[in-house]
C-alpha cells in the first residue's frame, strides 16, 4: 500500500480525478446523478494513514459529505480547500489541526460554521483566507 511505501510522506495534493473516476461517499452525501453509478469508486479514507502530513491541498477533489478522517493530522501546517462543492465541513472540525498556520478555503459552498470558532487558532495560525464560502458567518 501507498502509506507503507511512503510512511513519511508531508505533502499532498488531492485533485479531480479523471473521467469515470469518483471518490468513495463521506458521511451525508449529496445525492449522486445517475451517470456516476457505473464509475469507478476510490476509496478516499487511506491518506487517514499518513500521519506525518504537513500540507494538505483538496483542488476540485469530487468530494461529496462529511469525511471526520481528512481532518485528523495533528502535524498539519497549511490546509487549501478549493473548490471542493459537495465537501461538507464546518469551522469545529479543523480541531484535528491543532498546529495549523495557513488556512486557505475559496469557493466551498458547504463550507459553515462561524468565523469566530477559529479563536482556538490564535497561538499558531499566521494566514487566513476565507472567500466565496457563503455559509460562514461571524467575526473574528
Amino acid at each position: 500500500a501507498m502509506s507503507t511505501a511512503l510512511p513519511n510522506l508531508e505533502q499532498l495534493m488531492i485533485s479531480k480525478l479523471g473521467s469515470g473516476h469518483v471518490y468513495s461517499d463521506g458521511d451525508d452525501p449529496e445525492e449522486w446523478d445517475i451517470d456516476h453509478i457505473n464509475y469507478i469508486i476510490h476509496d478516499i479514507n487511506i491518506i487517514s494513514r499518513f500521519r506525518k502530513l504537513r500540507i494538505l491541498d483538496f483542488c476540485k477533489a469530487p468530494l461529496t459529505g462529511r469525511y471526520p478522517v481528512l481532518f485528523n493530522f495533528p502535524l498539519l501546517q497549511d490546509l487549501s480547500i478549493t473548490c471542493c462543492q459537495n465537501l461538507k465541513f464546518d469551522h469545529d472540525m479543523l480541531r484535528g489541526f491543532p498546529l495549523l498556520e495557513d488556512l486557505y478555503c475559496n469557493d466551498n459552498q458547504h463550507l459553515t460554521g462561524n468565523i469566530s470558532s477559529l479563536r482556538v487558532f490564535k497561538g499558531t495560525l499566521k494566514s487566513l483566507d476565507i472567500c466565496r464560502c457563503l455559509s460562514v458567518r461571524g467575526n473574528l
